[in-house]
């Protein structure tokens, strides 16, 4: 069995038809099936034909991107999808074998179907190698490295990371696959830097800023963006752990009462009710429910229903917010968590 990471376009504006329909898949328009070509290398010919300026590195990882999905991908193979939208991971095993549908949406006419497993996983419950392994900027490609298969599964069930194994020195000297299959395994190409900083980021926020702390960082935050703020003290705290609101004392609205759940649980539909029934007790208008470990669909539904009153922030949310005014915050956060800003060259470069 392996594992397959298939991504659902480059901003992820295929990850609701993916996670909906499911089915995942790449985007080839040539009007033409994958199970026209004879072989690898007809598919390889025609790549190379229709962009004829490609490097021959680049056609070799377009085609063997194209021919895994028609060939090499498996049923019952894991397939793992990372979202652009937030910071989770859906997890499903394929189910069928290739089909192609011209009409389907731009970049997914190359299509296998699965069954997702879990389609909301937080990136903090997985491993930084295999975030890393996650990586790569291919659209489709295969993970090989750490005991990738047991791990997703042990992750998927709800259990937690076991890491990988010692290393299996009799496994280091076998050959390596053809240049044309390895082309879509996870070495392949240079990862994602901006996702790899994001998650280094996210881990020292988990590691430093847990239980009451990770209230007292959305409170820095917040103060930054102009709020006066009253953070409430470790305990009980009727429902809502900080209020914020505008003016010279506060009074003004937005007045936001906020809740803060730490750890890796993902944060249900009954945390965002929670939040809205206490809003009247605290003369607040509008709520923020902050999960470090996500929400469910039940939860992110419920926010949608009340958009006007309501947000949620993930992880992702946070370092974005925390980002934004990093050079305004308390020192007292600059120095347990010391970040600095790193031009490089964009993905679309």
């Amino acid at each position: 069995m392996a594992v397959w990471v298939v991504r659902a376009g480059r901003y992820g504006e295929n990850e609701d038809y993916a996670l909906e329909t499911g089915l995942v898949g790449v985007g080839w328009n040539t009007g033409k099936a994958l199970t026209d070509y004879v072989d690898l290398g007809s598919l390889s010919a025609d790549v190379a034909a229709q962009w004829p300026d490609a490097s021959p590195r680049s056609v070799s990882l377009w085609a063997g991107q194209l021919w895994a999905i028609r060939e090499r991908i498996a049923v019952g193979d894991l397939v793992v999808l990372p979202l652009k939208h937030d910071a989770s991971v859906a997890v499903g095993r394929i189910a069928g074998s290739y089909t192609y549908v011209p009409e389907a949406p731009d970049g997914k006419q190359h299509q296998r179907a699965v069954e997702w497993i879990d389609k909301s996983i937080p990136r903090t419950r997985f491993g930084q190698d295999l975030l890393y392994s996650f990586g790569s900027l291919l659209a489709c490609f295969q993970v090989r490295r750490n005991d990738a298969e047991a791990r997703i599964i042990a992750i998927a069930s709800g259990q937690e990371d076991p890491g990988p194994k010692a290393p299996d020195a009799s496994k280091a000297s076998q050959s390596p696959p053809s240049a044309q299959v390895e082309a879509v395994e996870d070495d392949a190409t240079a990862p994602n830097l901006r996702q790899l900083a994001l998650d280094t980021i996210r881990r020292a926020i988990g590691e430093r800023f847990h239980g009451h702390e990770l209230a007292f960082l959305v409170s820095e935050i917040l103060r930054a963006q102009g709020y006066k703020v009253h953070l409430a003290p470790p305990g009980k705290d009727g429902g809502i752990d900080l209020l914020a609101g505008r003016g010279a004392l506060g009074f003004d609205e937005p007045r936001i009462g906020v809740q803060v759940k730490s750890g890796l649980q993902v944060a249900d539909v009954r945390v965002v009710r929670e939040l809205k029934g206490a809003l009247p007790n605290f003369g607040a208008s509008f709520g923020l429910v902050v999960s470090w470990g996500g929400f469910t669909a039940d939860a992110k539904a419920e926010a949608r229903s009340n958009f006007f009153t309501l947000r949620l922030w993930d992880s992702d949310d946070v370092i974005r917010e925390l980002q934004s005014v990093y050079e305004r915050i308390d020192e007292r956060v600059q120095t347990d968590l010391p970040l600095e800003r790193l031009w490089i060259l964009s993905e679309e470069g």
